[in-house]
């Protein structure tokens, strides 16, 4: 659940649905969950993600950047703002256009990297 506790439907390319399919245990109903199949804190989940992004030598933390990335690319290849809030979840279009800038330099270097990391073999 987001920070206002509306649930929203995530879409997911390819690359991520191979990686999150084999990464899965068919015994455990959710992607991030304990040995018991229960989700995983959000603090948890973090935890691995930021340890994770350090391994990768990415020098960023949190989870928050991803959404500044997927909007500002989507930006950079032409997607509108109606498009970027419906990526990021944002309602107002003043949000959209602030997570939807266009790219840096690094956010480019940062979403290659990313590209690298995703699909490289598990």
């Amino acid at each position: 659940m987001p920070k206002n506790g509306e649930a929203r439907v995530g879409h997911i390319n390819d690359t991520l649905k191979d990686i999150f399919e084999k990464r899965m245990d068919k015994e455990m109903p959710l992607l991030f969950c304990d040995e018991q199949g229960l989700p995983l804190a959000y603090r948890k989940i973090q935890y691995h993600y930021n340890k994770a992004l350090k391994k990768a030598g990415l020098n960023v933390s949190g989870t928050h950047f991803v959404r500044h990335t997927a909007a500002s690319i989507a930006r950079q290849v032409g997607s509108s703002l109606d498009s970027v809030m419906s990526i990021t979840g944002h309602k107002s279009s003043s949000m959209a256009e602030h997570y939807g800038k266009l790219a840096t330099q690094k956010t480019i270097e940062t979403s290659q990297l990313m590209e690298k990391l995703l699909n490289a073999e598990p």
